[in-house]
């Protein structure tokens, strides 16, 4: 009789607590809430220690050594150790980039002629391209047509920071210095411009939107790729973090596009960008005054024009290359009197 009471109150005790517990608490991971950061996809080029250091280019500031990238533990049951906080992952740590001192102005008023050749695709347009990215396109064999005549005329190739040191502290600059500009970072810059540069002892400025080399869309360069550039000579500078205009924007939108570059740029590439090349071309006065405070140097615009200024940095002057500029064409702008038009256009245009 003991032991049949002492089951009895066994099942009720079970039944007891049957009734107190919530089965579904047993089967439901327990995650934290969620949180709204911007995430970064992953890449397979993310540990920058693994880079070699360049070797050393007029521009580049020295690189600082790599912090190894901890890999962080994940927690069982959350998800929060998969979230990238603003813009580096969770469990990296930004390398500190070695400062590079800005061009403090001599005080003197500068002006300077030096052409900015402005390229976006090089290579040929597809059969179904629309007007605009058949203006954007200059196919590697005129490209190479356009080098080969630069060079004819006796034109050397600069970097935009040199500009910018000649302007600020007067650092003399060749007889006939001339800039080119590649905008967007497009995969062909790597596959088609770099070796028709590097082939002829040139070198080009390449404005890349640092979210997309790791985007993993074939038609951007890959952060290798951009290393491989930086190694072979070229400037690499921001194009913003997005490609979308400035224009009209709030201040913390643009403190995110300028911020976003130079944090990437430092983790990728180990240097500061310290020029911006305006998203479509479209800036304003807002755009100008962040990207200084942010500690930009200079901005370039898309509108025709060769008189750089040192009292409107933020103001640089291009001439839009497209595939209908044969050789005469440029041999004839590239001429004291295509200069000339050139810089008269550019003040009817009012801006200057």
């Amino acid at each position: 009789m003991t032991l049949l009471k002492l089951v009895y109150r066994l099942v009720a005790c079970a039944v007891f607590l049957a009734a107190c517990v919530d089965p579904a608490l047993l089967e439901t991971e327990m995650i934290d809430p969620p949180v709204f950061v911007l995430q970064i996809p992953e890449r397979e080029d993310a540990v920058a220690a693994a880079e070699p250091r360049p070797t050393a280019t007029p521009f580049a500031a020295p690189r600082p050594t790599a912090t190894p990238f901890a890999t962080p533990t994940a927690t069982p049951g959350s998800t929060r150790s998969r979230i990238l906080l603003g813009l580096l992952p969770v469990g990296r740590v930004r390398p500190t980039a070695t400062p590079v001192p800005q061009p403090t102005p001599d005080g003197e008023h500068r002006q300077v002629s030096v052409p900015m050749l402005m390229y976006h695709y090089i290579e040929e347009p597809p059969s179904n391209a629309d007007s605009i990215r058949f203006g954007l396109s200059v196919p590697p064999d005129l490209f190479a047509t356009h080098l080969d005549l630069i060079q004819d005329l006796g034109f050397e190739t600069i970097s935009v920071r040199d500009v910018i040191n000649h302007l600020a502290l007067g650092t003399p600059l060749p007889p006939k210095p001339i800039v080119l500009t590649f905008d967007d970072g497009y995969a062909n810059h790597f596959t088609n411009a770099l070796p028709l540069l590097t082939e002829r002892g040139m070198i080009g400025t390449f404005f890349v939107i640092s979210e997309f080399p790791h985007s993993g869309n074939p038609s951007y360069m890959t952060w290798d790729q951009i290393r491989q550039m930086v190694r072979a000579g070229m400037e690499i500078e921001s194009h913003a973090r997005l490609h979308e205009s400035l224009a009209g924007r709030s201040e913390a939108y643009l403190r995110n596009q300028a911020r976003g570059g130079i944090l990437t740029f430092e983790q990728e590439l180990g240097y500061t960008p310290r020029v911006i090349a305006y998203p479509m071309g479209f800036y304003d006065q807002r755009v100008i005054d962040i990207f200084r405070d942010e500690g930009y140097w200079a901005g370039l615009t898309t509108q025709n024009g060769l008189l750089q200024d040192n009292r409107d940095p933020f103001r640089m002057w291009r001439i839009r290359m497209h595939p209908d500029m044969e050789a005469r064409e440029l041999e004839w702008l590239l001429s004291e009197e295509g200069l000339a038009w050139l810089a008269g256009q550019q003040w009817v245009s009012g801006n200057r």
